[in-house]
């Protein structure tokens, strides 16, 4: 009967430490505000370095590319 008791005593703390736990801190969390005309960077790249290998289709380096060579797209662009 005293094991009974104690499990119900258990079972009721443990009860009070999660109903306890799970409540809100009742902080306020700031909510982002968007960016106004004056926050907007704009930033124009004209020169971009790459370092390119280039194989032909057996999978051999292939030595004599030049610029010309070269079609490089971002996004199909």
């Amino acid at each position: 009967m005293k094991n009974l008791e104690n499990f119900f005593v258990a079972a009721a703390l443990a009860l009070v430490f999660v109903v306890g736990v799970s409540a809100q801190s009742g902080r306020v969390q700031q909510t982002p505000t968007p960016p106004n005309e004056d926050d907007t960077v704009r930033i124009s790249t004209e020169e971009i370095k790459l370092n390119v290998l280039a194989f032909d289709s057996t999978g051999e380096f292939f030595r004599g590319v030049t610029t010309n060579d070269i079609v490089i797209t971002e996004n199909n662009i």
